[in-house]
């Protein structure tokens, strides 16, 4: 995991020979951290070592460009853009909040991967923002149900991919 400034002009060599591995290192581990590096400007691509996500910033927003695994949940979580769900509810029913601000196009997958939705259902609290032009949260009791949303605007809100 590495993140750099870009900046090493004005050094002395050995100096110099250590801020360049640093830069090499950053680019090698695609700017990896759990926040856009300080440095970022448009078209810089970085990996979010907190939710797997490869990003790209376009100088005013990050873009996820693709997670790279699915993660396991069994407690109330906050969902993050492109995150990829397993939502286990042996243990109890979980409460998914939503991104309080989306982006048009922000996806969410989720999976009952325990087969245990209708006995211990998944929550989605929309946060603010509605969930098919509705201004509630969504109950999900399908046993084995696997949905995406998909964010269009704050009147429509969270739309389904699937039904």
């Amino acid at each position: 995991m590495a993140q750099h400034d870009y900046d090493i002009s004005n050094q002395s060599f050995p100096s110099f020979r250590n801020d360049l591995n640093s830069v090499l290192e950053a680019v090698i581990s695609t700017n990896s951290g759990t926040s856009r590096p300080s440095s970022a400007v448009a078209g810089t691509l970085w990996y979010d070592t907190s939710d797997t996500t490869l990003k790209l910033y376009n100088g005013s927003a990050d873009i996820n460009v693709g997670q790279t695994s699915w993660v396991v949940k069994s407690a109330d979580f906050t969902a993050t853009a492109g995150s990829k769900n397993f939502v286990n509810t042996s243990s109890g029913a979980v409460t998914c909040t939503l991104p309080a601000s989306p982006s048009q196009g922000d996806e969410i997958r989720f999976i009952d991967s325990n087969a245990t939705f209708d006995t211990n259902n998944l929550t989605i609290n929309r946060n603010g923002k509605p969930i098919s032009g509705d201004a509630s949260n969504l109950t999900v009791s399908t046993e084995r149900a696997g949905f995406g949303l998909v964010f269009y605007d704050d009147t429509q809100g969270w739309l389904l991919i699937e039904k």
